[in-house]
């Protein structure tokens, strides 16, 4: 991605946030009839919050984001705070929940891509682009039991 690109993208991201956050979620909250959630990670180098709004998929209590950034064959800064500090938190509308993010793999990979990228077509052709397996994380509320490892 150009350095043009990404200081629009850093703007636009910047004034969806602030519109999201204003308006609990009115504003900014759908972007083609997908949910949007604000996704806040800790830096991993500056220690620093960093939000970003993100299509994302509810399933009951967790969230499923897709590290896309756009189609770029490398994965975008939210995702390596993210493994760095799995603890993050989300926005949906007015509602604030504390999370912890893991990346899922093989078939659960596969359901969740399907039902995201039937809403928004683009991720396909994301993924074509990007030339990797496009990360999906999942997000579920802190405290709550660690799934069994598969």
């Amino acid at each position: 991605m150009g350095l043009g690109k990404t200081i629009m993208f850093k703007w636009m991201g910047g004034l969806h946030v602030g519109m999201y956050r204003m308006s609990g979620g009115a504003i900014g909250g759908k972007m083609l009839n997908h949910r949007v959630c604000l996704l806040t990670t800790t830096g991993r180098k500056s220690g620093k919050t960093r939000t970003m709004p993100l299509l994302c998929l509810e399933e009951g209590e967790k969230v499923s984001i897709i590290a896309s950034r756009g189609g770029d064959p490398r994965n975008p800064a939210w995702y390596h705070n993210l493994m760095a500090k799995p603890e993050v938190e989300i926005q949906l509308g007015k509602d604030t929940r504390q999370m912890v993010a893991e990346v899922v793999e093989g078939e659960e990979h596969q359901r969740i891509w399907d039902k995201m990228s039937s809403r928004y077509a683009g991720y396909n052709s994301y993924a074509k682009k990007a030339g990797r397996t496009i990360p999906v994380v999942t997000l579920r509320p802190r405290g709550e039991a660690e799934p069994p490892p598969q």
